[in-house]
């Protein structure tokens, strides 16, 4: 099993380590590498700085990507002075190029390094929960259906906050997953006492802490906490054991107020911006990306999604089951469809028998937990972009 993990792991790092200039470029990733400034700034300006206050840059995205991106360039020698200028929509190609917005071949192959690489891991943790929770069979076929996917192959290596968002989401459900064995350890002790249930909630705190690191690579990462607390609750309630009904939910409620708190604490600690009041400048961040949504739809009519809906259900069908699917020929939609209906059903079915009788392992349920609430965020945008249906597109899969 180890070496099976292992080679996997080997074969990941190979392909999305490789070809790293090839990937098309993508207009957003100018904004991100060019705002990787924030690593510098993070370092060496006080949170009460201009710099940190309330402007474009700290309102559309929290920073964590940002550093993610300045680590990368930095390994590569690039300085802030060497940055690209950000990219103008309303201008064409040549004209952005010819402005410096184009980053250079070598600062965008440093700025996407980090992302090749977390991506990799990703994919890697999915597998291994994957295989834990359907066998070989199931944790085979992600991996082929993930190496084989262009959508992935582009996506998850541009300088972005998608990687990111994906990587600490699914290390989440890792930690997830050590919590819930644990805490099934815990239980078939014949008195389960106080003590012993301190190791599962360290570990959903832990879970916690990434659910916040998710967020503070995009804010809508925060909804993976939601998908934490229910979890928490659900599995000291639910699961069989010997505690006594007391206990399970003095537990629940900690757990999940901690976790739940952890990710907070996180997401607030990274983002300077957010310190002088975080409750508020969270509101407006979420204020504002809804404000900024709005006025793409305006600018970019060719990419909104209908308003009935069954042309809009129609068309999300299509892009995740075969536009963004592998595989995508003509007509693919439908056996892509099948198939993530008879798997999305069986990992339903092992999560719930995972909390009702601990039978099997508890991959399926922190899967579903984590990813869920990500996914139904992405499916709500009104706006038809390929990078929004990263989610939906991997519990697909």
């Amino acid at each position: 099993a180890l070496a099976e993990a292992l080679l996997a792991l080997l074969i990941l790092s190979a392909v999305f380590l490789t070809g790293i200039d090839k990937v098309s470029f993508g207009e957003d990733e100018s904004h991100w590498i060019h705002t990787s400034s924030y690593l510098e700034i993070l370092l060496t300006h006080k949170p009460d700085s201009p710099l940190w206050g309330e402007q474009y840059w700290t309102l559309t995205q929290p920073p964590m990507a940002r550093y993610l991106i300045g680590l990368g360039r930095l390994a590569g020698g690039y300085q802030p002075e060497d940055l690209n200028t950000p990219w103008q929509f309303d201008q064409d190609y040549e004209t952005n190029v010819a402005q410096g917005n184009l980053p250079e071949s070598g600062l965008l192959w440093w700025s996407r390094l980090p992302m090749s690489a977390l991506a990799a891991l990703a994919c890697w943790l999915i597998f291994l929960m994957l295989r834990a929770a359907a066998g070989r069979i199931a944790g085979y076929y992600f991996l082929l259906a993930f190496l084989s996917n262009a959508y992935f192959l582009t996506h998850l290596r541009r300088a972005m906050s998608e990687t990111p968002l994906l990587f600490f989401t699914i290390l989440a459900a890792a930690a997830c997953w050590k919590a819930l064995r644990e805490l099934h350890k815990a239980y078939q002790q014949e008195a389960t006492i106080a003590k012993n249930l301190r190791k599962p909630v360290t570990w959903f705190l832990v879970a916690g802490v990434c659910c916040g690191l998710a967020g503070a690579c995009k804010i809508n990462g925060l909804f993976s906490a939601s998908g934490l607390f229910a979890l928490v609750m659900l599995s000291f309630l639910l699961l069989p054991g010997g505690a006594d009904r007391g206990l399970r939910q003095t537990f629940a409620i900690r757990g999940a107020i901690l976790s739940v708190f952890a990710a907070l604490l996180v997401f607030i600690a990274l983002n300077p911006y957010l310190y002088s009041n975080p409750l508020v400048n969270t509101a407006r961040m979420f204020k504002f990306r809804v404000q900024e949504m709005s006025i793409q739809v305006a600018g970019f009519p060719e990419n909104v999604l209908p308003n009935s809906p069954l042309q809009r259900l129609d068309i999300i069908s299509h892009r995740i089951f075969e536009d963004y699917a592998w595989p995508n020929f003509l007509g693919a939609r439908w056996l892509n469809l099948t198939l993530a209906a008879v798997g999305l059903g069986d990992l339903v079915w092992r999560a719930w028998r995972w909390l009702r009788s601990g039978e099997n392992d508890p991959s399926a349920a922190v899967l579903l937990a984590l990813l869920a609430p990500l996914a139904t965020a992405a499916l709500a945008t009104p706006l038809d972009w390929d990078r929004y249906y990263l989610f939906p597109v991997v519990l697909a899969a």
